[in-house]
């Protein structure tokens, strides 16, 4: 007992007689008084063994866990006494001294919060309270880990995080190096998936008790690493694109079972280059390294087809020869084609963007068989200048659909569209899609996420604990209608999963939704699925879609959904979305918002709100909410569309069972928070279907 004193626990269990325990319990608190730990032990999990879910006993189990320092099974313990009773003052208290040992006090101010404003005398809560706000949070410390050569994405990452935390940067082959700089961290950042990864995961112990990411770019997944990696081992998975994941699954599927995968786009500094109006003309440049993977077999064919439409066309290519053989097929194909004048090799160029001024470059070539995103393309867009892509896989995902060609008749139509060229399209595409704010804040809701202690409910199928978010996974009631804990239903109806035609009205919902993505023109636009479940939407509508994402924040949905689709939707936490702000052109919500309990929608529909750039799909039900089960709830959505800043264009009620339990449509647009609403404009229609 000093031992928990000394950690500022309350009493074991409190007032035992008062609670009425049962003998079991009373034995247990009387073993645990007496010393007798293992003995208490089991006797507390006697009771949770015959099923008898008590408050009590997973607090004492919590105490005695984190009296043996099992974190991680203490944590479990307190957040199954909070699943039954969220404003269980023990638990809570308890939970908050667990906390401040991880640096994570920030966790319990909500549970805090709620103590307070039901007791407002309670000095011991108050004073926590006092004591989180007046504390300024302890910097965490990252390691990050990158063999020496391959740091050239990482500059500006570094020097963002470095204004958060505490930040070690180890570029080397030196293995004493590496195990040192591990064991001082609290979190590694594993920059590719290779050798490193492969020796961090396997060689280097202690990083088991670390949380872990890795940043995946593409040659990692296409020359066979994953495989050599201990994922077990690694908390996220971060891909840099969403078809590098897609390929990632494709080609080695257990990562997705073990563990968490997301993408995080690359950011370009838009500061670091400097915009103006380009011009067309007959100057194309190669900017980048001589390999196979460029495809410069293709150059020559190319420049000898333009060369015959104008003599004038020239390719400058800055980079050198990492293969030895392209250096003799150029030395040999371009005298026999007589194209001396028309291919120059500059060699490496510090200064690109100084080079493209000096050489009047007119666009950026570029013939690469593969790209995970193609940084010379965005920096030259950021510029001003006009891409030309050649199609490789998912580029029509990345860039303009207008400045991609799969051969050279269609790169010389674009050529010869000289109309079409256009400096400010070109930079505002980069700015809106990739720039570096963007993949900054993605990586701020990443370590924030990164740093939320494994706590919630458990996978049925594994047992292994499955994340959730700081609020969103504790319990939840409606109308005294029964404990809702939003993490455990999900999962546990996503392990048996029942297809109920009642959740869409396929006659009417999804043909409304198809009629508005057609009217609108958002089949060729970025478009999310927030509450993807097993991908229902996707079959109907997202497969005709260009750019169609999901996600979810039940594991056990989002795998069923890949079963069905082959897709494994992202996740999210219900915390805060992993997509950067204006990421999509619709977002849509089929039956979402009903599920989300009252103290997170504000949160949860402004994150929507963040990430769509400009139309939000909702459907739901909106009538006499009284019949329906406790995991649902109803909301002002008007007020949520005021705040947010949105204007409904489109509006359809459906009566779902001719009283009083309406289900509505919404397509709502975003517009500036200054904005009101015109209800004259909107199209309100009420129907029986």
């Amino acid at each position: 007992m000093d031992s928990l004193q000394k950690q500022g626990f309350t009493s074991l269990s409190g007032d035992v007689q008062k609670r009425m325990m049962n003998n079991k319990l009373t034995e247990g608190e009387t073993l645990f008084a007496k010393g007798k730990i293992e003995e208490a032990e089991e006797c507390f999990l006697s009771i949770v063994e015959n099923g008898l879910n008590n408050k009590e006993v997973y607090n004492n189990l919590g105490v005695i866990a984190f009296q043996k320092e099992d974190t991680k099974k203490a944590i479990d313990y307190f957040t199954r006494s909070l699943e039954i009773d969220p404003l269980y003052r023990d638990a809570i208290v308890n939970y908050t001294n667990l906390l401040r040992t991880l640096n994570q006090l920030h966790i319990a101010v909500p549970l805090l919060e709620k103590i307070a404003e039901i007791n407002p005398n309670d000095k011991e809560i108050i004073q926590l309270l006092e004591d989180i706000r007046s504390t300024p949070p302890s910097r965490s410390k990252i390691a990050i880990l990158c063999l020496p050569g391959f740091e050239s994405f990482l500059g500006n990452i570094v020097n963002f995080l470095k204004t958060k935390y505490e930040v070690r940067t180890c570029y080397t082959k030196d293995e004493q190096e590496i195990e040192s700089t591990v064991e001082w961290a609290d979190i590694v950042w594993l920059e590719w998936a290779n050798e490193m990864a492969i020796y961090a995961t396997s060689k280097v112990p202690s990083i088991s008790q670390k949380k872990v990411l890795c940043r995946i770019h593409s040659y990692e997944v296409l020359r066979g690493y994953l495989p050599h990696t201990d994922w077990s081992k690694i908390n996220m998975a971060i891909f840099v694109a969403d078809h590098v994941k897609k390929i990632a699954h494709e080609t080695y599927p257990s990562i997705a079972n073990e563990t968490k995968c997301l993408v995080i786009k690359n950011g370009v500094d838009l500061q670091k280059f400097s915009f103006k109006k380009r011009e067309p003309g007959f100057n194309l440049a190669i900017a980048g390294d001589i390999n196979y993977k460029k495809n410069p077999a293709m150059w020559v064919e190319i420049m000898n087809r333009l060369v015959k439409l104008n003599s004038q066309y020239t390719l400058k290519v800055a980079g050198d020869f990492q293969e030895s053989q392209y250096k003799y097929y150029f030395e040999n194909i371009i005298p026999r084609l007589g194209l001396e004048k028309n291919i120059k090799f500059f060699g490496r160029i510090k200064d690109i963007p100084e080079w493209f001024e000096k050489e009047r470059i007119n666009y950026l070539l570029t013939t690469s068989v593969f790209e995970s995103f193609g940084y010379g393309i965005a920096e030259a867009m950021a510029m001003g200048y006009k891409p030309l892509i050649h199609n490789f896989p998912n580029a029509d995902g990345i860039w303009p659909q207008n400045c991609i060609f799969s051969n050279t008749n269609e790169l010389i139509e674009i050529l010869k569209d000289t109309g079409s060229y256009n400096s400010q399209e070109y930079h505002e595409f980069v700015r809106n899609r990739y720039s570096l704010n963007s993949q900054l804040e993605a990586i701020e809701s990443m370590m924030e996420d990164l740093m939320i202690p494994d706590i919630g409910s458990r996978n049925s199928k594994t047992g292994e604990a499955v994340p959730t978010n700081k609020i969103f996974g504790l319990p939840h009631g409606n109308s005294g209608a029964g404990i809702y804990l939003p993490q455990d239903y999900w999962e546990k109806r996503g392990n048996n999963y029942v297809v109920n035609k009642n959740d869409y009205d396929d006659g009417v919902e999804i043909p409304t939704l198809d009629k508005l993505m057609k009217k609108y023109r958002l089949y060729n636009s970025r478009i999310l699925e927030v509450g993807s479940g097993y991908g229902r939407i996707y079959q109907k509508l997202g497969s005709k879609c260009s750019n169609f994402t999901m996600c979810d924040f039940s594991n056990t949905m989002r795998r069923e959904c890949e079963k069905i689709t082959g897709i494994l939707p992202d996740y999210w936490n219900g915390h805060k979305s992993p997509y950067p702000d204006n990421s999509f052109d619709l977002v849509i919500l089929f039956s979402v918002l009903l599920h989300v309990p009252d103290e997170q929608i504000n949160n949860i529909f402004s994150e929507i709100c963040r990430v769509a750039k400009d139309y939000v799909f909702i459907t739901t039900y909106t009538g006499n909410l009284k019949v329906l089960a406790a995991h649902c709830f109803k909301h002002d959505y008007q007020k949520l569309f005021k705040e947010n800043g949105l204007k409904v264009t489109f509006e359809k009620v459906i009566n779902a069972d001719q009283r009083t339990n309406f289900r509505t449509n919404w397509l709502v647009k975003k517009q500036p928070l200054t904005h009101k609403l015109e209800s004259a404009n909107v199209d309100l229609l009420r129907t029986t279907d």
